[in-house]
């Protein structure tokens, strides 16, 4: 483990060159992977959690970055996050997905 510093925050870096994560010192969130490519291992896959904000008495991550050899190949936003809401038991079992409403 190391420190180091991430979009402008204190980090801990967790792992070897090749395969690590990291998390922001301070709230303790996870923030980043960095691992070999899943087909191509001579490539580096980097997932960055961005924009987190608080939601119900935790911390949610807005925005979820893809990229392979730092280029973006994927961006995931979220918005209208929500926590507590009650979800049905049919969305839990794939027999009734095509039915389980929420």
């Amino acid at each position: 483990m190391r420190e180091d510093t991430w979009q402008g925050r204190p980090a801990y870096v967790v792992g070897t060159k090749r395969r690590q994560f990291w998390v922001d010192r301070e709230r303790l969130l996870f923030v980043r992977l960095l691992e070999p490519g899943q087909r191509d291992t001579t490539r580096t896959s980097d997932v960055r959690f961005n924009r987190y904000q608080p939601a119900g008495g935790t911390w949610v991550s807005a925005e979820v970055a893809f990229l392979v050899d730092g280029r973006e190949r994927w961006l995931e936003e979220y918005t209208d996050i929500r926590t507590g809401d009650a979800l049905a038991d049919a969305l839990f079992d794939p027999r009734r997905w095509a039915t389980a409403r929420n």
